[in-house]
């Protein structure tokens, strides 16, 4: 009797690990199903991204990149000291080895300037590897720009102006070439970064007020049409999204060589694909097919990150705008990362980068809006009191949608933005216009930091 009993409840058992067996491999199997359907589609997308890629790159004469590509090498060449950061901060002053450093590198300063008097920039990525695309040496390049600055900071210090922003100008073209110069996170990261170092040079010099009136209104019309041509974000997304669709396409049908695109050093194994499979249950239990989902998805976010940029960047005291659009998206965003995992794997954190183009672009405005206060006061032998004297070139700030701080002490005057993320203070932005003149300017900086 007691037999009995234990052979059916052991039938009983046997029964629902079969049936758990079972129905694992029916949703396996469903799931490979709808692998192998959906996978053409992910090919198509590939082929139309690569195409659209490659046809950004121009290989005919007037390239600025072969010009750049040329400095990266004779600096490897070469090989001089990292030029000091406190000097290029207008920290400390100029050392002999900083001196030795601008000797040795005439060649590289002269070819990054022939660079940027090219038609174009077209940085040649082998866009049909994908998110393996090879990066250039972008780091050579940067200190190669530093040397330049360097030298226009130098060229300031001594009173010739107008070589100094000669420098500064080639300094920033490279940044915005480099920025532009292709689709690609990095390339934008990098050109941020040697633009915003030429911007500290040129800050140095507007603000100890050593520009005249002449040299005043070119920097105001190079950093307006800086901003005009200025990338953004939405740019370098979709080239990443396109780069990405061109590696999900290289995959072949089955599962296990396309789940390391999301899953990088991880030795597949049965409960790797189970556990991926499970969850994407709401796609039919397609990694694919949630990939496809995360593709379409992204590429809706990056029109609507566009048409917001492009009303940002328009934003003036008369206009209203929605300052909050980017905390919707942000929401959106989490909200369906929070149902299709890979989606959360394959999309970037867009917020800290969104905030870095507009910090860019807020201190571009503000330069160009301290140009603009310094030719004013040359002209009135005053500073305005207010920023309604100069009406016409107001602008609001980006995180409040209101006009920015401006203070006056006669002697000088000071402009505050609290930058895109207004919660962290180290995000400020400002700028301090004086009468100093730069030998006097330099030196209370120095001192104010060797103390």
């Amino acid at each position: 009797m007691v037999a009995r009993r234990f052979s059916k409840g052991f039938k009983v058992i046997i029964c629902i690990i079969g049936s758990l067996v079972g129905l694992i491999l029916l949703l396996f199997v469903l799931g490979l199903i709808t692998d192998w359907f959906t996978h053409p589609s992910i090919e198509r997308a590939g082929k139309e991204a690569l195409e659209d890629l490659m046809s950004l790159k121009r290989d005919e004469p007037g390239n600025a990149w072969n010009y750049y590509s040329a400095a990266i090498e004779k600096y490897k060449d070469i090989k001089p000291d990292k030029i000091p950061y406190r000097y290029l901060e207008g920290k400390i002053e100029i050392t002999p080895n900083v001196i030795k450093i601008l000797e040795e590198s005439k060649d590289i300063i002269g070819i990054i300037k022939e660079g940027t008097k090219q038609d174009f920039c077209s940085i040649p990525y082998n866009y049909e590897k994908g998110v393996a695309a090879d990066i250039p040496d972008f780091m050579s390049l940067r200190r190669t720009t530093d040397i330049i600055c360097a030298k226009s900071l130098s060229e300031l210090e001594m009173g010739h102006t107008e070589e100094a922003l000669d420098n500064i100008f080639s300094v920033a073209t490279v940044g915005k070439d480099i920025a532009a110069g292709a689709p690609v996170l990095i390339s934008q990261m990098i050109g941020t970064v040697i633009f915003l170092q030429a911007n500290h040079v040129l800050e140095i010099g507007i603000a100890s007020g050593v520009f005249n009136s002449s040299e005043l209104e070119t920097i105001s019309e190079f950093l307006d049409e800086i901003e005009r041509f200025w990338p953004m974000l939405s740019t370098a997304l979709d080239g990443e999204t396109k780069s990405l669709k061109i590696t999900l396409s290289q995959s072949y049908r089955n599962f296990e060589t396309s789940l390391p695109v999301w899953w990088s050093n991880i030795k597949i194994r049965f409960y790797a694909e189970f556990a991926a499979r499970f969850f994407c249950w709401r796609y039919i239990f397609s990694p694919k097919r949630a990939t496809l989902c995360s593709i379409r998805l992204m590429d809706s976010i990056i029109n609507e990150l566009k048409e917001m940029e492009s009303e940002t960047v328009k934003m003036t005291i008369k206009e209203e705008t929605d300052i909050k659009a980017i905390d919707l998206l942000k929401k959106r965003m989490n909200n369906y990362a929070a149902k299709n995992h890979i989606f959360s794997v394959l999309m970037p954190n867009i917020i800290p980068m969104y905030r870095r183009i507009l910090r860019t672009i807020t201190k571009i405005r503000m330069l160009y809006l301290s140009s603009i206060i310094s030719s004013y006061r040359l002209e009135k032998g005053r500073f305005p009191l207010n920023l309604e004297e100069i009406a016409e070139d107001l602008v609001v700030d980006f995180n409040t949608g209101k006009m920015w701080e401006y203070t006056n002490y006669e002697d000088s005057v000071t402009i505050f933005s609290p930058g895109p993320d207004i919660s962290d203070r180290k995000d400020d932005i400002s700028i301090t216009l004086t009468r100093m003149g730069i030998k006097k300017y330099l030196a209370k900086r120095r001192k104010s930091h060797s103390k």
